[in-house]
């Protein structure tokens, strides 16, 4: 069509330039797409196609990283008067493409959305870019503020909720909070899209930090613990008897906000809206009432996301009995809360007790629990969460409490690694003589020669020549599987006794005895079968 010599009158040449600019993001040439649309909005006819290419080359420019001309173009956008939804989008994604400059015109407008009832389905999209240009400008603690509130608001979009406690878990991810960042993580977990880009990442970091979290909880669960141990009688009662009506409270917040729900619920009345007239007083049925359903979908939409209609939607185990389940949950419930005469555990003095260690040996006990906790958050930061900080003051944390657990010597030798990676990469100067390998190196050469650390800080090749050996090691027992899948059981039987006898350290000696063992079995040796397995 670009070469024909001569084109109907009033040829679309705007929408030549949109199918051209189409089939560039098709092959991937953004560049060329933007050219494209640059030319579909200069020669468009219609509004709608103006404004809606005007739009995607806001994106376009967005997706390229320019980020000034991707907000004049939204803010162009906003002038040409299009429908509501595409105004609103083109002004919030003017604060998410901003990345320099003064934001105070943008913030201004946000605000004043916010006084606007018709945007009141969008205010956690609001919340959620005000939250965005703070990020951008170093003003973390207000980003968690408007993040929170743009949960708080949330109705029915469960992509938005997903976005935001995306953008919550990150927030305190970077600022290495990661006991928030577990509780956003898995709560993003809940309501992402499985297909998702960052749908892997999310569930990897969520497991990785609950792992690490329930790690600090048991030290602080056993710090507590030794704290109460440590109490006199009197203090400890003191203590326990706060707790309780601390918990009392709670519980009497929690049935006067059920109580009113359930008020609600039975009423038919959305709270905040005049009753229409003509409208029944009474509730009747909750699945007669089409505003009860409303709201409980819009509930349920909100904590769970958009769930398939089947049964055991909520597990993704769906073997056991549903029924089975509920029943499982009420038998524990149960128990957990109410004791022998109906009265909840958690008002007793004595369940506070139960738990409290009794003497030194239970103390030993604690420790040891302490003590192996620290190690593994230590060995999360260090290999899981890239966290050498972190990971330095756990270690050092178990070191100072404890002269010679059993994760004592292990603590250093992480200690040394970790101070010689940081030598080794030419960026780092000890500013204490202790911040070092050498310090450490130096400690465990000392207490423990004869240990396999010890090995190591004298040959840090070890490692390497251990690798080598182990791949070589599993390359020889492939190709004896190999045989062994091809039916030679006799020269497979002889290749595992040679190593078996000949290798002590082989990494894979398991593997040996087995593959020796179903040799054996296809030879239909019963009893020397029974033997080797």
């Amino acid at each position: 069509i670009k070469q024909a010599p001569k084109l109907p009158k009033h040829y679309p040449l705007d929408h030549l330039a949109a199918v051209q600019a189409d089939l560039d993001l098709k092959r991937g040439k953004v560049e060329d797409a933007i050219t494209g649309l640059q030319r579909a909005v200069e020669l468009a006819e219609k509004k709608n196609d103006r404004v809606r290419w005007a739009f995607i080359l806001a994106q376009l420019y967005d997706h390229k990283g320019r980020g000034s001309e991707a907000v004049a173009q939204f803010r162009r956008v906003t002038r040409m008067n299009p429908p509501y939804e595409m105004d609103f989008q083109a002004r919030i994604y003017q604060a998410l493409a901003f990345d320099a400059g003064n934001s105070k015109g943008l913030r201004k407008t946000l605000t004043r959305m916010l006084r606007d009832e018709k945007h009141k389905d969008h205010f956690d999209m609001i919340h959620y870019a005000l939250a965005d240009l703070d990020i951008k400008e170093g003003n973390d603690s207000s980003a968690i503020a408007h993040l929170k509130t743009s949960a708080q608001v949330n109705t029915t979009d469960v992509k938005q909720k997903a976005k935001t406690f995306m953008k919550l878990a990150d927030v305190y991810f970077e600022d290495r909070v990661y006991v928030s960042a577990q509780q956003y993580y898995d709560s993003t977990r809940m309501v992402l899209a499985e297909d998702h880009k960052r749908y892997e990442e999310v569930v990897n970091k969520a497991e990785v930090l609950t792992e690490l979290v329930e790690q600090l909880d048991i030290i602080n669960r056993e710090d507590s613990l030794q704290g109460l141990f440590a109490m006199s009688d009197e203090d400890r009662s003191k203590l326990i008897k706060e707790k309780i009506r601390e918990r009392e409270r709670l519980e009497e917040e929690r049935k006067e906000e059920e109580e009113r729900a359930r008020e609600v619920a039975n009423s038919g009345v959305v709270p905040g809206k005049p009753v229409q007239p003509g409208a029944p007083a009474g509730g009747g049925w909750y699945f007669y009432n089409p505003q009860s359903l409303s709201r409980g979908m819009a509930e349920f939409k909100k904590k769970w996301g958009t769930r398939p209609n089947e049964d055991d939607w909520r597990r993704k185990d769906k073997a056991g009995s549903a029924n089975q389940d509920v029943a499982e949950e009420e038998e524990d419930g149960g128990k957990e809360e109410e004791g022998e005469k109906g009265e909840p555990e958690w008002k007793k003095e004595e369940t506070y007790l139960k738990d409290i260690p009794k003497d030194s040996a239970d103390i030993g006990i604690s420790n040891e629990r302490i003590c192996e906790a620290l190690y593994k958050c230590g060995m999360i930061y260090k290999e899981k969460l890239d966290d050498d900080e972190n990971g330095i003051e756990s270690f050092e944390i178990l070191n100072s409490r404890f002269d010679n657990c059993r994760y004592t010597p292990e603590s250093h030798y992480q200690l040394y690694r970790i101070y010689l990676e940081k030598e080794q990469s030419g960026n780092y100067f000890a500013m204490d003589e202790r911040a070092s390998s050498k310090h450490y190196a130096d400690i465990i050469l000392e207490r423990w020669p004869s240990s396999e650390f010890a090995r190591l800080v004298r040959d840090p090749n070890v490692l390497a020549s251990d690798e080598e050996r182990k791949l070589l090691e599993t390359e020889q027992y492939s190709a004896m599987y190999s045989q062994f899948k091809r039916g030679n059981y006799l020269p497979v039987m002889a290749g595992c006794d040679s190593v078996l006898a000949n290798e002590p350290q082989n990494h894979l000696r398991a593997k040996h005895h087995l593959l020796k063992a179903m040799c054996i079995g296809n030879l239909r040796m019963r009893d020397a079968f029974i033997a080797a397995l």
